[in-house]
């Protein structure tokens, strides 16, 4: 394509077919779309994260004494269930096989 053809395209472009112009509407639309989820998903981290920072400072302003509370009350939290069955027990029901 010749630069004179490129300019002018550019200042006087062609009139779309209907059809085109539905295309276009359509990819605007599905571009608009995701821009708009992509900034509700934004939204939604900036939110988590003012929420992370009131806590935050929530705590910074926390004394002495409830800080050793909370700490505590964390290293005391069972993770998981206590056991069914002993240790020796369980190590009775695993199998071994000797291969020579």
């Amino acid at each position: 394509m010749e630069p004179s053809n490129q300019v002018n395209q550019f200042f006087y472009p062609e009139q779309l077919t209907p059809l085109q112009q539905n295309n276009a509407l359509n990819d605007l639309h599905q571009q608009m779309h995701s821009m708009q989820n992509h900034i509700t998903k934004l939204y939604d981290k900036i939110a988590k994260q003012q929420v992370d920072i009131d806590v935050l400072k929530k705590e910074k302003s926390m004394n002495l004494t409830r800080k050793r509370k909370l700490i505590l009350e964390y290293i005391n939290k069972p993770f998981w269930s206590n056991p069914t069955i002993s240790f020796e027990k369980w190590i009775r029901t695993i199998p071994i096989s000797y291969k020579s």
